[in-house]
């Protein structure tokens, strides 16, 4: 393991032995190896584009955040990318203007791919 000399001070100290074990050592190492190789590795192929939606189902209001797709992202080791956008969220779906999830319109309105579900700022990135 490499430390600073002020470490390795501090961890061969007797006082330290029990705090310090050998076991502890090789765990602390083994995941900051697991960490770099994680980081190091996410070439543009491990890329996810983030698809965001805002409205409402089944009389929920539903907003998918920037954290919570980042989340879900990067527990597949995977890291998100956020197409650029006016509001540096993505892509958005906007559901709010949609006649309710009930009427027929709204379903008529998805079938035909009514161009204002894309939010203003996201228009180019169909």
């Amino acid at each position: 393991m490499l430390l600073c000399a002020q470490q390795h001070m501090e961890i061969d100290a007797k006082v330290a032995l029990d705090v310090f074990t050998v076991e502890w050592l090789r765990r602390v190492k083994q995941e900051h190896e697991d960490r770099v190789r994680h980081l190091t590795a996410l070439g543009p192929e491990r890329a996810t584009t983030v698809v965001r939606m805002v409205g409402s189902v089944h009389g929920n209001a539903v907003e998918l955040s920037r954290e919570t797709a980042a989340n879900a992202v990067t527990a597949g080791r995977r890291f998100p990318l956020y197409l650029e956008s006016y509001s540096r969220h993505g892509v958005e779906i906007d559901l709010r203007h949609i006649p309710g999830e009930q009427a027929a319109a709204a379903w008529d309105a998805c079938r035909r791919g009514q161009p204002s579900l894309l939010s203003a700022g996201d228009q180019g990135h169909r």
